[in-house]
């Protein structure tokens, strides 16, 4: 082929411009068709066999017919509400390593608790069922039709009808009480808690190893109208709780935080035993609301939390958004627990009593002792001194206006008159008799008036009982050694620890000898092929069992107040 034939061949050709339509000379296949006439609503075709010559085939035949749009889906529009919520966030990650990340779970958590406030007043009619299974549930990850599934349950538990479902639809009824959704305050959620865990563990009993220990969490983080004690009483739960259910603020708890031994004083003895241990504890409490109107927290001057005291979040195992915000407290929960907020973070540590708490308590228990032995004319006197009391004690006292030797003279005063107490009862139908004889004597009566009594040599008043200062008290064991002497409890016990160690498999006992050699879990749990997370909540959930705690923390770092049991534990 020759130049002028390949010039030819690729020889330009003109484009049309647009809407000018294909050349006349255009093949016809080319051709630019007509337009079809505008009809109203969408174009379909149908096949008609019968409208073709041949059996079995088929011809195209266009029809138009109206389409009515979809009708509106009210639930369906809500979910989609619901969901828009989490569009404020970071995508939250669903699935992989990285779902229980802590940072992860506090995104899902906030989240969940928004949803829950969205959809608190929401209730369903579905008639189907859907089953759902998740590790930390959350509406994000459901479908429109498990959706209504649990909504539908839940209307029906909250009418009071609880039936079996999939346990994932249960924690998500638990997650959203734990957050007061659906409830009127932090009683009234706590009352459905229970009263939900009390019917649903007839059909798994799975969420009692969770509940048990969300009610104790629960007594922390909300202020409550009783006490732990109180609640495990009513609900039969004591045994559950053996270290826990003693009470808190009777004469044995205040008595070893004392740094004055009433026990020892000649005047517990007989009669006066009863008097004193009921006076203190009178004492003690009416101190501690007088310094609560003040301002000043009665714990806080007690006790103080270890050094570098680790964060607690509560809920442990839930999906939960700490929600409320929390003033500044000290919560002693059990005689080995203390738990501080500040500025809304939580830290949890073993209780320690401060040498100014057992200087203040001893003052107390002294001050208490020194008015009943007055009130009941003991032939000796007690003095209580307040310079005796830590000078920083005194300053926050003298800050917030408190009398303190006045709040305790007037309270065990007050213990006294009422523990004396006489009830007189009259009868009603004798009392005009009575008045009508007193009428009849009155004249026979004679009556020496007050001057005449004394000129006559009355006997003079009994003298008051001279002060007798008793011997001094011995120096105060520090405050840790007789707080540990009197609360040593048997999950502390080596027994607890060992328990542990036969409880836990190689891989967990490999994993605590890397943390206390310096190593890390992240590290371990990748040369081993498992997520650290998991690892973490398995070692938790044993030591939980055997020796009443955790030992990693958040960041999955062995608590260090618990470093040298664990190494105790490998010898």
């Amino acid at each position: 082929m020759d130049s002028s034939e390949k010039k030819k061949e690729y020889a330009p050709e003109k484009i049309p411009r647009p809407g000018a339509g294909p050349r006349p000379d255009a093949p016809a296949g080319l051709r630019k068709p007509r337009p079809e006439p505008e009809r109203d609503g969408p174009v379909f075709y149908e096949i008609d066999y019968s409208a073709s010559p041949v059996p079995g085939v088929g011809k195209f035949v266009r029809r138009t017919e109206r389409v009515e749009p979809p009708r509106r889906d009210p639930v369906r529009r809500r979910f989609l509400e619901m969901r828009e919520i989490a569009r404020q966030y970071r995508m939250p990650f669903s699935g992989g390593s990285l779902f229980y990340s802590p940072g992860v779970q506090r995104e899902n958590a906030e989240i969940f608790y928004r949803q829950a406030l969205f959809m608190r007043e929401f209730e369903d009619d579905f008639d189907k069922e859907s089953e759902f299974s998740s590790y930390f549930p959350n509406y994000q990850m459901m479908g429109y039709d498990q959706l209504r599934t649990y909504f539908t349950w839940r209307t029906r538990v909250r009418r009071g009808d609880v039936r079996p479902t999939s346990l994932s639809y249960a924690f998500l009824y638990l997650y959203e009480l734990l957050h007061n959704v659906g409830a009127a305050d932090p009683a009234d959620a706590l009352e459905k808690l229970t009263s939900f865990w009390e019917t649903y563990r007839a059909f798994d009993s799975t969420v009692d190893k969770y509940v048990l220990r969300w009610l104790a969490d629960y007594h922390i983080y909300y202020t409550l109208p009783h006490t732990f004690a109180e609640f495990l009483s009513a609900h039969r739960l004591t045994a559950a709780y053996a270290d826990l259910a003693r009470p808190k603020t009777g004469f044995a708890f205040y008595l070893a935080l004392s740094g004055y031994d009433m026990t020892r004083s000649v005047f517990f003895a007989g009669e006066n035993r009863a008097l004193l241990e009921d006076g203190a504890v009178f004492a003690m409490e009416r101190v501690r609301e007088t310094l609560a109107a003040a301002g000043i927290e009665l714990d806080s001057l007690l006790f103080c939390p270890a050094k570098k005291a680790p964060t607690w979040r509560p809920f442990q195992g839930a999906l939960f958004h700490p929600w409320l915000r929390q003033p500044d407290r000290t919560v002693v929960f059990s005689e080995k627990d203390v738990y501080l907020c500040r500025d809304n973070v939580w830290t949890h540590s073993a209780a320690l009593a401060t040498r100014r708490g057992r200087r203040l308590v001893g003052y107390i228990f002294r001050q208490t002792e020194a008015a009943l032995r007055r009130l009941r004319r003991y032939r000796s006197a007690l003095k209580a001194d307040l310079n005796a009391l830590d000078p920083e004690t005194r300053s926050v006292l003298e800050a917030g206006g408190v009398r303190l030797g006045e709040v305790v003279r007037s309270a065990a005063e007050e213990f006294y008159r009422e523990r004396t107490r006489t009830v007189v009862t009259v009868d009603e139908a004798s009392l005009s008799r009575i008045r009508t004889d007193a009428a009849a004597t009155q004249e026979a009566l004679t009556v020496e008036t007050e001057e005449e009594m004394n000129a006559g040599g009355g006997p003079p008043p009994p003298p008051e009982a001279p002060a007798v200062e008793e011997a001094p008290e011995p120096e105060p064991v520090p405050a840790q050694d007789g707080f540990s002497a009197v609360f040593a409890t048997a999950k502390e016990s080596a027994g607890g620890w060992d328990a542990l160690w036969d409880l836990m498999d190689d891989t967990e006992r490999q994993a605590l000898a890397a943390l206390v050699s310096g190593g890390t879990l992240e590290r371990f749990a990748a040369e081993k092929g498992i997520l650290p997370e998991l690892l973490a909540e398995s070692v938790n959930e044993k030591a939980m069992e055997t020796v009443g705690d955790g030992l990693l923390d958040d960041a999955l770092a062995l608590y260090p107040d618990y470093e040298e049991q664990v190494k105790g534990m490998m010898r």
